[in-house]
């Protein structure tokens, strides 16, 4: 009756009707009920080949709930008869996240984003391992959570899929998006509300300005429709395949790299077991995938999984190394986990490394190339140089975009280490590891990719992540259809290391950012949860010290279970403090565990010759002094002798009052408020003029666990003193108590002692907090107001402003340091050093430092499904109750000697002598003479020697040259600890170098 209409704006209607209208056709129900049994809901895992078929009990009829939560269940699955020659899709409705076995091997996992399944011709019986947790963050808002009363198990349903409504659906709703992003793109900003395209409700603008593409678009899809509206699905099919040729992309608009993706926290919303359970659901879904989808490639990192899931499913494991060795799935990443890079030491972190290489090595046959760590908290200037001295070349990463004040200037650079070390890297600057295909989103992301004249492709990692799941059918389907599309960049799937290959082919092009990449965000990670971070560390000590005693004796490696565990808690949601309770009151002890055990087999080490002589040994591989009552004895490195031939330090006793402390090498004064006034070492001022304590009201727009906001820190509550000082005089150490109350309930007593020989004010935190939702520091007072602080790093240091004005100044409101932290004048050659045993994280402005003590802050998902968790007793708030918190002040200099260097205190402080029954021991190593920068770190015992782990902290320039004990030899080592070089006690340092030192005798 009338002709074609010239209103464009009237077409995005008419085609989101279609898409709608093609989207009811794909599915439909098919005759009969599934027979379903359960087994009982229980907190202990069991695998497929452990559960026995007289377990099961048919369920309830109708839906109900079943939990407790993070409990595993197991489902029996019997099919009825179904009369049809399609392929039979399984829809399972239950809640809880699941995966499907056929013939006890896992087959595809089942969730929100997974729901529906083929299964194989044939099938009859299969059986589903459930875990009642619902974690698709990712679909925030279009899915319901699990519900307060358990995970609501509803009856699964058979279902057919009409193949033609599938392919039509989605090669219009790609269509509609291009549209979409095209008509926004395009048109000037509208006042007031604006509404979808679709909608035909009020006032629809046309496309005044638009592209030519936008214009055919409405043109092309308009008269396609037609074709679905008068000749039906089929023709429809047929008429899309036409529009797609017509619409074909550019070569010079850039390349997409898609690579499926799945990223699993170990642990986060769930603990430990349930973390490998979604490692053995979400790799089922992506081998079914990558069976059905030739073109679809997955990596996945962390082989700290891969061991989880040979041990669940060999099986499934022997599927992923046929599909690496196939180049289907890459296998990259480097470290043993996706860890933080700046609470570890130093030492830690390369084992991590090392034992992740070790892995990879051993699933493909070579050592990762890629530094997979997309979702971590900042990233350690160190990080180059070791994962270059490990085989990497180039790194990844998304999470530097979510920096809230300074924009990250680059996607594709060059990133140089401390020490100069540099490798490749590549990060998604606008979006994170979650994507779905989205073609608006594609599009901005080669948009935003600043690099794309010289390096013309973004790497996307694609599939549901935080809770695992990875890509959907739907995502591969879309990513056929926008491979070659107009207005969209070149979009594949592809290998990860190729990736970088081509990358790595215009280095010379690429920017460079030098040093530590740090993330403006998330800074409360640095203190939350204070107890896991003391039995972090403790671990971290007792492995140091287990590790001496094996040099020693010469018993060789340590148990690498250890270092699995240790390197495990190094996982981005698990030390800093911001999973639920339940992962800690599993971790707390385990910690605690490993460095009791550690500690039993250092006793049994050094105890060995059956001589019964008293005696303390010197983990550390720097000389020291220890008091024994009051006698203070001096201790060479890495040795231990009976009491009767250590040599004596001639100490006298030091003395203590309500207003001062003195020893033989500290004094200090306090006011009467118990504020220090004044500080001296060796009988050199160190201009510290005061100290005290606030709390500060902590209420963060968001992320409680993660982040302390820049608001918080502004105005506080400062400690009332209460009570008298009390005065301890204990052979060679002194203190003087003060004791305070703070904040609403609050008290913390605060002890300064001095020990004869030490060059350190140690001040201890007793405290007992009972006030949720506080931020309590520590606050010193200097004059040292240089521009840039120094804090400890992972093997070395970095440099960080502290004078106000700039943007990037003023969003170092909380950092990190790795226990040791400077401040100092410009010229950096006096100032005050703050050590801490096991904090994390600082505040420094002008002079004034400020220690993060604790953090009350509400437990993430503190009071999610009161019913149903497992643990009642779980605090809604971290860092409640009675703490201990150590920290000491000292001169800092660079001319002091090597084991009076911040980076050395900080062992030597906190890590005690052993005391044991035997005879002399020693490595054979007597000290170093030259840098004194250079400290010397861990011994490393080998199957034939030991390695000396040194690391430059200061960057400075110089040598050390080594003193060994006769018949003893050194060379240079590799960071695996092979030789690689000729005999020689003198090492050569550049600024922050990390050098490793094999010694045989």
């Amino acid at each position: 009756m009338l002709p074609k209409t010239f209103l464009s704006q009237l077409v995005p209607a008419r085609v989101g009707e279609a898409v709608r209208r093609v989207e009811k056709q794909i599915w439909r129900d098919l005759p009969g009920e599934c027979r379903i049994e359960q087994t009982q809901p229980s907190l202990t895992f069991r695998t497929v080949k452990e559960v026995q078929p007289g377990d099961f009990r048919p369920v309830p009829k109708g839906s109900f709930h079943w939990g407790p939560k993070y409990a595993q269940s197991w489902f029996r699955v019997t099919l009825p008869e179904v009369a049809t020659n399609e392929t039979i899709y399984f829809n399972w409705q239950d809640q809880a996240e699941a995966t499907a076995y056929i013939d006890g091997v896992p087959y595809s996992g089942l969730d929100i984003a997974h729901q529906r399944i083929p299964l194989p011709v044939g099938t009859r019986e299969f059986w589903i391992e459930s875990v009642c947790i619902r974690s698709g963050v990712w679909l925030t808002g279009e899915a319901a959570h699990l519900n307060q009363e358990g995970s609501l198990f509803v009856a699964p349903k058979l279902e057919s899929r009409n193949d033609a409504a599938w392919a039509v659906f989605h090669d219009l709703k790609v269509m509609l998006e291009l549209m979409e992003t095209e008509f926004f793109e395009n048109q000037p900003a509208a006042l007031g509300l604006t509404k979808p395209l679709t909608s035909p409700v009020r006032y629809s603008a046309p496309a005044f300005r638009a592209s030519r593409l936008l214009r055919r678009l409405f043109e092309r899809l308009d008269r396609a429709v037609d074709v679905l509206d008068h000749e039906g699905l089929d023709a429809m099919a047929g008429e899309m395949r036409k529009v797609y040729a017509e619409f074909p992309g550019s070569v010079d608009a850039g390349k997409v790299v898609l690579t499926g993706h799945a990223h699993i926290d170990l642990v986060w919303l769930w603990p430990e077991r349930v973390g490998e359970f979604k490692a053995v659901h979400s790799w089922s879904t992506q081998t079914r995938l990558l069976e059905t989808y030739p073109e679809f490639r997955f990596g996945y990192s962390q082989p700290a999984s891969y061991e989880a899931v040979g041990r669940r499913s060999p099986e499934l494991l022997d599927c992923v190394k046929g599909l690496i060795k196939a180049r289907r799935w890459d296998a990259v990443g480097a470290a043993y986990v996706e860890g933080d890079t700046q609470m570890p030491c130093g030492e830690a972190i390369l084992r991590c490394l090392r034992i992740g290489q070790e892995e990879f090595r051993a699933l493909k046959g070579s050592p990762s190339e890629v530094f997979w760590l997309p979702d971590v908290f900042g990233y350690s200037g160190a990080m180059p140089q070791l994962l270059k001295g490990l085989g990497v070349k180039s790194f990844f990463t998304t999470k530097l975009s979510w920096s809230s004040i300074n924009r990250f200037p680059h996607t594709s650079f060059v990133w140089q280490g401390l020490d100069d070390s540099s490798i490749t890297a590549h990060i998604v600057l606008i979006h994170d590891y979650n994507e779905w295909v989205d073609v608006k989103r594609l599009r901005e992301d080669m948009l935003h990719h600043q690099q794309s004249a010289v390096h013309p492709e973004v790497l996307i990692p694609t599939g549901y992540g935080d809770g695992g799941g990875g890509p959907t059918e739907t995502m591969i389907e879309r990513a056929r259809r926008v491979a070659n599309l107009a207005g969209m960049p070149q979009v594949e799937w592809g290998n990860i290391e190729p990736f970088f290959e081509r990358q790595r082919e215009v280095k010379a092009d690429l920017p460079v950012v030098k040093g530590e990449l740090l993330l403006e965000l998330h800074r409360g990670v640095f203190t939350t949860h204070g107890e896991l971070k003391y039995q972090f560390r403790r671990l971290e000590r007792a492995l140091q010290t287990l590790e001496a005693a094996h040099v020693v004796r010469g018993l060789g490696p340590i148990d690498l279970h250890y270092w699995k565990r240790a390197s495990f808690s190094h996982f981005h949601d698990y030390i800093p403090g911001s999973s639920i309770w339940e992962v800690y009151a599993e971790a707390i002890p385990e910690l605690r565990q490993l460095a009791d055990k550690a500690y039993g087999e250092t006793l049994a080490a050094l105890n060995a010759d059956g001589e019964s002589s008293p005696a303390w040994f010197n983990p550390l591989p720097l000389s020291r002094t220890w008091i024994d009552g009051d006698k203070c004895y001096e201790l060479a490195p890495l040795s231990g002798a009976p009491l009767a031939s250590l040599p004596l330090r001639a100490a006298s006793a030091p003395s203590a009052s309500p207003a001062s402390i003195t020893s033989d090498r500290v004094a200090a004064k306090f006011s009467s408020e118990g504020s220090l006034e004044s500080l001296h070492v060796d009988g050199r001022k160190v201009d510290v003029t005061a100290h005290k304590l606030v709390a500060y009201p902590d209420h963060p727009a968001d992320f409680e666990a993660w982040d302390v906001d820049r608001g918080s820190i502004v105005v506080g509550n400062e400690a009332r003193l209460v009570g008298q000082p009390e005065i301890t005089i204990d052979g060679l150490v002194a203190s003087v108590a003060f004791s305070y109350e703070i904040a609403g309930s609050s008290a913390i007593t605060v002890i300064y002692s001095v020990q004869a020989g030490e060059p350190a004010l140690r001040i201890r935190y007793v405290v007992d907090w009972n006030d949720p939702m506080y931020w309590l520091k520590a606050i010193f007072v200097s004059q040292y107001n240089g521009r840039e602080a120094r804090y400890g790093a992972p093997f070395g240091s970095v440099l960080r402003g502290q004078w106000p004005g700039y943007p990037r100044e003023e969003a170092l409101w909380e950092v990190p340091a790795s226990r040791w932290m400077v401040v100092a004048d410009d010229a950096q050659s006096e100032g005050l050093a703050v050590l801490t045993e096991s904090k994390y994280g600082f505040t420094t402005r002008e002079g004034t430092v400020g220690v993060s003590l604790l953090r009350s802050a509400l437990v993430t998902e503190a009071s999610h499904h009161p019913q149903i968790r497992p643990t009642p007793d779980r605090p809604d708030y971290s860092d409640m109750g009675r703490q201990t918190i150590d920290v000491a002040l000292t001169r800092y200099a660079p001319d002091l000697p090597t084991h009076e260097q911040p980076a050395a205190l900080a062992d030597v402080l906190f890590t005690p002598c052993v005391a044991y029954q035997g005879g002399a021991v020693s490595a054979g190593f007597n000290g170093c003479k030259g840098l004194s920068s250079a400290v010397p770190a861990w011994a490393e015992p080998l199957e034939k020697g030991w390695v000396l782990r040194l690391h430059e902290t200061l960057g400075r320039r110089g040598a050390q040259v080594l003193a060994l004990a006769d018949g003893a030899k050194s060379r240079e080592a590799d960071m695996y600890g092979q030789a690689t070089g000729a005999e020689g006690d003198e090492q050569s340092f550049t600024p922050y170098q990390v050098r490793s030192v094999l010694i045989e005798r």
